[in-house]
């Protein structure tokens, strides 16, 4: 659920937001998974992780208020901009692991710029080292995973299952 929230932070008089709800009947297990996702989002303040404005952890239903992306996520992106499955280069970047970036072939948009496709792979890297360097390991890096602001950047999380 979206929802626009007043003087939620400082530099704003509303915010955008994405509130996510546990069901009041989910059962221990549905909690425990809710909590264990909420984690890493307490304790990591960056860029390129999303942001957690606040939570309610202590009654019941648990919510949490998570930053809104306007361009969804990245798979939903990119799959916007690769109508066909031809894809006319591909990028490889060498780092501790290969990530490859195909520039797709648009049809009726122009493809987007291989720096902007770097940008947003260094940012997706960025979130995920810091993921690591508070200890946490992400359970499902993917495309999906990520999301796109309005600001065209990069922040990994997502916001998970509307069944819980």
């Amino acid at each position: 659920m979206e929802a626009e929230v007043k003087e939620l932070t400082l530099d704003h008089l509303s915010t955008r937001c994405v509130v996510k709800i546990l069901r009041p009947e989910a059962t221990v297990a549905q909690q425990c998974k809710f909590l264990k996702d909420v984690q890493p989002l307490l304790k990591i303040t960056h860029q390129h992780v999303m942001k957690l404005y606040a939570c309610c952890l202590e009654t019941s239903p648990l919510l949490i208020l998570l930053q809104h992306c306007a361009n969804g996520d990245l798979k939903q992106f990119l799959a916007a901009y690769s109508p066909s499955k031809g894809y006319i280069r591909c990028l490889q970047i060498r780092s501790f692991t290969s990530l490859f970036i195909c520039l797709p072939r648009i049809m009726g948009l122009p493809p987007l710029p291989e720096n902007v496709l770097l940008r947003m792979a260094y940012e997706a890297a960025e979130g995920l080292s810091q993921w690591h360097k508070a200890g946490f390991c992400h359970p499902d890096v993917a495309a999906r995973s990520y999301m796109i602001t309005s600001e065209m950047s990069i922040v990994i999380g997502d916001y998970g299952s509307n069944k819980i």
